[in-house]
């Protein structure tokens, strides 16, 4: 599920930048970031950095009457808080396209 949020903001991500910047090979994904062996994608990477379990509305299972008079116990929803990191990974020679993407109020 993760996974889907991630790619479903890269792909608006996408719709945003290729509004004004046209390439065959798009302009964001999904990945990690910092692993200097690897190539760079010369993209937007969306990247998770942190899940949390949300607390601030309590964790306690909440209590519900049931149709014979009883209480039921139910299953507290389980909200999470996703960290995630928008960064523009390019190679030395396009350095001013990742300068220029990473400028814009994404």
């Amino acid at each position: 599920m993760i996974r889907k949020i991630l790619t479903y903001y890269a792909e608006r991500l996408e719709e945003y930048l290729s509004r004004t910047h046209r390439r065959p090979e798009g302009l964001a994904t999904v990945g990690m970031i910092g692993n200097s062996t690897e190539e760079r994608p010369n993209k937007m990477v969306v990247s998770l950095l942190n899940v949390e379990r949300e607390t601030a509305g309590g964790i306690a299972a909440p209590v519900q009457r049931t149709s014979d008079g009883g209480y039921a116990r139910l299953q507290p929803p389980m909200l999470l808080n996703l960290n995630v990191m928008l960064a523009a990974v390019f190679d030395e020679r396009q350095y001013h396209n990742g300068i220029t993407h990473n400028t814009y109020n994404v």
